[in-house]
């Protein structure tokens, strides 16, 4: 069986993966983050880190950073949590982190 390799020009024309995510209040859209995107938020902390991804990740409706912080003062919990949860997998960020835990086990 041969393998057949990407061509730069596939690679080039990738898009982001996006999902409808199911909240308690309704349905909203959000995409994967880019290597280009997620590096830099690596120096951002906390809650400013949190909400700067979702900002960047939120398809419909688009948010800013100042109403993502808003909104995670009045969104339940879990549904912030099936937010972050869904651009991780969206961004294949979950997939390494989730390697990790099983080889330290």
């Amino acid at each position: 069986m041969t393998t057949v390799y990407l061509t730069p020009d596939q690679l080039l024309a990738a898009t982001l993966e996006e999902r409808d995510v199911e909240i308690s209040l309704g349905t909203v859209r959000v995409r994967g983050l880019s290597r280009e995107e997620s590096v830099p938020i690596q120096q951002v902390d906390g809650a400013e880190r949190e909400a700067l991804i979702i900002s960047l990740a939120m398809v419909a409706p688009p948010m800013s950073v100042e109403q993502v912080q808003a909104m995670a003062k009045v969104l339940a919990a879990g549904d912030f949590d099936k937010l972050s949860r869904a651009v991780g997998e969206l961004s294949h960020l979950l997939e390494a982190s989730d390697k990790e835990t099983y080889k330290s086990v």
